[in-house]
């Protein structure tokens, strides 16, 4: 009688890796069990049990923490964007930068921001405005919070874009006030507000031209603070591994 040992296939064993340590567990456990009732063909199949160990361990354990370590997805163009308009501001704080992400433009938001605050957490002004986006503390207590304070200060400028149909508009409105701006029908012509506008142009501008000189650069940025702390240690411990 003749037996064959199967061969183990590296790329099935990765699709089933989950699951493999279990299962040898359990086949070790009924081969101990057959060892009582028919000892020959037991120790034939312990055999080729060790065989199949002795395959994973030298074939598919080698390759499993290149093949299973999450990889991060390409950034997207706003996201390289938000990330070089960030980086003229010296500003690297990856909970900014997803708070900035989740919002209805990330672009316009990210420049609302360089506006108001320049990036500063704690940014205030005589005004009672406070924060990245300048909230009033009667709308946002916990202003210094970077998540809530671009969420409240993206919803009122989505408010204002969706009124008046413009991203200039909407920033004018969220400079001057809405009402300001309605009562013009244009960019009202206040000196605070039409450096806004052209500092808008600007910032926007800069980035379109970092980003077409050097996206790779631009995309490394963007990885670097869309990538989670935790799987940022994951990537590096395999590749010094490797």
């Amino acid at each position: 009688m003749g037996y064959s040992i199967p061969r183990l296939n590296p790329s099935h064993a990765l699709t089933q890796n989950s699951s493999f340590g279990q299962t040898m567990s359990n086949l070790a456990k009924h081969l101990l069990d057959f060892h009582h009732t028919k000892p020959y063909l037991s120790s034939i199949l312990l055999i080729g049990f060790l065989v199949l160990l002795l395959q994973y361990s030298l074939v598919v354990a080698p390759i499993l923490p290149e093949k299973l370590v999450a990889k991060p997805k390409p950034p997207t163009v706003e996201e390289m964007k938000v990330a070089l308009i960030m980086k003229s501001y010296n500003c690297k704080n990856q909970e900014i930068f997803q708070a900035i992400m989740q919002t209805f433009d990330p672009v316009l938001v990210a420049t609302t921001v360089a506006l108001e605050s320049e990036f500063r957490i704690n940014a205030a002004n005589p005004s009672g405005c406070r924060g990245l986006m300048q909230i009033t503390s009667s709308k946002l207590a916990d202003w210094r919070n970077p998540t809530k304070n671009i969420k409240v200060g993206a919803k009122y400028l989505e408010e204002q874009k969706l009124r008046f149909k413009n991203s200039e508009m909407a920033i004018a409105a969220y400079n001057a006030g809405p009402e300001r701006v309605a009562a013009y029908g244009c960019v009202p012509p206040f000196k605070e507000t039409q450096l806004q506008i052209r500092r808008t142009r600007q910032i926007m501008a800069r980035a379109e031209a970092r980003l077409a000189k050097n996206p790779e650069a631009a995309a490394k940025l963007a990885l670097e603070l869309n990538t989670p702390l935790d799987l940022k240690n994951n990537i590096a411990s395999n590749n010094a591994s490797n």
